[in-house]
């Protein structure tokens, strides 16, 4: 990846006070983001151009607050493997941001990664925008190939069972869920999976164990490792 997170505010504190990145930032005076990247709470995440500063709320709510060197071919990147990094890895179920007006480069960022408009604020002259989990997997079309993979898996060991056909929306949930187990946020990947599984009329799956997670798809129980897994028992 090429963000990676810190605790350390040197950096991301270089970059906030900068004058084409300070005049976008709330508040006059010098910028110290050294408490808030210390808080183990927070998370923050940099690379050589920049990074983000996501501060948690609650309920798995972070408010982000992005800061990249004028002009940053990284930023894009960044911004998409950060996305990553906070869906997959902690417990965050929705991201919030807010842009100025005149901040066309931070609007442009924040569409392209899939935030939406939440409301506009007429006398800050901002606007506060939100992408939250559920967003994210199912219009997230990387997610596919993991869970497709997971699909043929099951499949190849069950041959007795028919190859269901394709469906994007349901092999990007199950990629992310897949993705969060071998992450080790198995209980976040199986509460994502059941919540969207009872919407779509899928079955639930069960934990039989977390550590290591261990799953009851119901026809099949599996074990997943980080990069792979594996069928215990079919039906």
């Amino acid at each position: 990846m090429t963000v990676k997170r810190t605790f350390n505010a040197t950096h991301l504190n270089e970059i906030a006070n900068l004058p084409e990145v300070h005049c976008w930032l709330a508040g006059d005076g010098p910028v110290d983001l050294t408490a808030l990247i210390a808080n183990p709470l927070n998370v923050a995440l940099e690379c050589d151009e920049g990074g983000f500063l996501f501060v948690r709320g609650e309920s798995g709510d972070y408010g982000v607050h992005t800061m990249f060197r004028p002009r940053s071919g990284a930023a894009i990147e960044a911004a998409l493997e950060a996305a990553e990094y906070m869906f997959i890895r902690t417990d965050c179920v929705r991201l919030t941001t807010w842009v100025a007006f005149d901040n066309e480069a931070a609007a442009k960022l924040a569409k392209f990664v899939g935030f939406v408009p939440l409301f506009t604020d007429d006398n800050n002259g901002s606007h506060h925008l939100e992408l939250t989990l559920d967003r994210w997997s199912a219009t997230n079309s990387a997610l596919e190939a993991e869970g497709h993979w997971f699909q043929r898996a099951l499949h190849e060991a069950a041959t007795a069972t028919p190859e269901k056909p394709p469906c994007e929306v349901h092999d990007r949930i199950v990629g992310a869920s897949i993705w969060m187990m071998s992450s080790g946020n198995a209980a976040k990947g199986l509460w994502l999976h059941n919540r969207w599984a009872a919407h779509a009329n899928y079955p639930p799956w069960a934990a039989l164990s977390l550590q290591p997670p261990i799953i009851h798809t119901g026809a099949s129980i599996m074990e997943i490792w980080p990069d792979n897994l594996e069928v215990l028992a079919c039906r």
